[in-house]
C-alpha cells in the first residue's frame, strides 16, 4: 500500500473529530496562461472526494486556503539564520500589499470555497484575509523574518499567523465554524 493510501486510512480511522487540510494549492494551478478547466476540476473534485472519504458523523474540517506568498522577496537562508557572530542581514523586503496577496490567493480560495459550498462541516480559512491587515508583514520591526521562503513561515511568522487566526481557530474548535 502506498504512503498516501496508508495515511488516509489512518486519518479516516482516527477518533479525531477535527481535521485540518492544508496544501500548497497554487502549485496545481501554476503554469502559462489561465488554469485549465481540467486543473480546476481536479482540485475541486479531489477535495470533495477527500472530504467524503474522511467524513463521518461529528467530524469537521478546516481547509487552509491559498498562501500569502511574498514573491518580490529574495530569501537568503544563510543570512537569515542566527549565528554566534554578526553577519550582514539579508536584503530588505517590504511588506506585501494586502490587495496583492488577496488577489494572488483569490483564485484558489474561490475554487476551494466552491468545493465546500454544500458542506456544513467544513470551513475555509482564507490566509490572506487573516494574516494581512492593510499589508502582509514579511519582516518584523526588529528585523526578524516572518517567512522562511515563499511557502513557509518562520517560527515568528507562525506565531503571528496563529495570533491573527485565533478567532477562526477558536470557532472551529468550539464547533461554531459557520458564523
Amino acid at each position: 500500500m502506498a504512503l498516501r493510501e496508508r495515511e488516509l486510512a489512518r486519518v479516516k480511522a482516527s477518533p479525531a473529530d477535527l481535521i485540518v487540510v492544508g496544501q500548497a494549492w497554487h502549485l496545481y494551478l501554476e503554469g502559462t496562461g489561465e488554469p485549465s478547466e481540467r486543473k480546476v476540476s481536479e482540485i475541486r473534485d479531489g477535495l470533495r472526494a477527500l472530504l467524503r472519504l474522511l467524513d463521518r458523523p461529528g467530524r469537521r474540517f478546516l481547509i487552509i486556503g491559498g498562501q500569502v506568498r511574498p514573491l518580490a522577496c529574495s530569501f537568503d537562508h544563510m543570512r537569515m539564520q542566527p549565528g554566534p557572530l554578526w553577519h550582514a542581514p539579508p536584503a530588505p523586503c517590504p511588506p506585501l500589499a494586502a490587495a496583492t496577496a488577496r488577489a494572488d490567493a483569490s483564485e484558489i480560495d474561490d475554487l476551494l470555497a466552491s468545493a465546500l459550498m454544500e458542506r456544513s462541516n467544513a470551513e475555509l480559512l482564507r490566509s490572506s484575509h487573516v494574516y494581512c491587515d492593510e499589508n502582509c508583514p514579511v519582516v518584523r520591526g526588529d528585523g526578524a523574518w516572518l517567512f522562511l521562503d515563499l511557502g513557509h513561515f518562520t517560527v515568528a511568522g507562525s506565531q503571528l499567523m496563529g495570533q491573527r487566526a485565533a478567532a477562526v481557530i477558536s470557532r472551529f474548535l468550539s464547533g461554531n465554524s459557520r458564523p
